[in-house]
């Protein structure tokens, strides 16, 4: 076999792997990595679609990966753009465009999106999440959150520290920074009186709950920022230049100010508030 023809038949191997069709079940192998599908899927220009169950066994790089059911990656995951509707899993480093889930979808190690995280019910990594924007319905947890907008309907838990330019939070349940919260616009408040919460749902089943509002507090070790506006947090010491502490806030250490401070008669402040010079 010539030099030439040994390349057309590589070639044509790689355009076999990567365009195929399952339906009921199946295995296929791409560069390296082993998918499994349950129900139906389909891979072409690296565009990978599968409705039912579908596992991936080692790392692997793709253009779009489409979900519909559940989901698991034993690797690391490389991909542009990512739509998860049901539960997803990933063991290793996930990287990302853009990040879309409904459910639940959790990474053991960082997940690296360069644009957008849209999420609707739990989103969890073990280490560290970084975006530009995070847009979040229900809960998110990791050790680091790291964006430029941050925005939360529900609850968040961070064992380090959470740095973004704007950070939005309409507590759902209790919430809780480890580290530090450290933003130029800070605004945090419970969602509006009358709601009881809310449940995402997949094909009708309830897949998540968020409880009683009335009780949601944020717990913080130290926020700070330009513009702050607290409601319903405690947390040790904050540092900012116009600073509002509202309804129920705690503030266990010290408040740091430079322009301007207003303290709501229900707040509770173990020290009197200093201006910095």
């Amino acid at each position: 076999m010539s030099s030439k023809e040994g390349s057309n038949k590589r070639e044509e191997e790689v355009k076999r792997n990567l365009a195929f069709k399952v339906s009921g079940s199946g295995t296929i192998t791409v560069n390296n990595a082993i998918i499994r599908i349950s129900g139906s899927g389909k891979l072409l220009e690296d565009e990978l679609h599968i409705s039912g169950s579908g596992k991936i066994q080692g790392s692997l790089k793709l253009k779009s990966l489409n979900i519909s059911g559940s989901f698991s990656c034993e690797g690391d995951l490389e991909v542009e753009e990512i739509h998860v509707s049901g539960s997803g899993y990933i063991s290793g480093i996930l990287k990302a465009g853009e990040l879309y889930s409904s459910g639940s979808f959790r990474v053991d190690k960082e997940c690296l999106v360069r644009r957008k995280i849209k999420s609707s019910g739990s989103f969890k990594a073990k280490k560290e999440i970084k975006a530009s924007t995070l847009q979040i319905s229900g809960s998110i947890s990791s050790l680091d959150i790291i964006g430029e907008v941050i925005e939360i309907y529900g609850s968040i838990h961070a064992l380090g520290n959470v740095t973004c330019k704007s950070f939005f939070l309409r507590l759902y349940g209790n919430s809780s920074i480890s580290g530090t919260l450290r933003a130029n616009e800070i605004d945090i408040r419970r969602a509006e009186r009358g709601q009881k919460g809310f449940i995402i749902k997949l094909l009708g089943i309830e897949i998540m709950r968020i409880g009683d509002l009335s009780r949601g507090m944020l717990d913080v070790d130290r926020i700070e920022g330009d513009k702050i506006y607290l409601e319903h947090v405690v947390c040790n010491e904050i540092c900012g230049n116009e600073v509002y502490i509202g309804p129920e806030c705690r503030v266990k250490g010290k408040v740091y100010y430079r322009d301007k401070i207003t303290v709501d008669p229900s707040a509770y402040l173990a020290n009197p508030p200093e201006r910095l010079s």
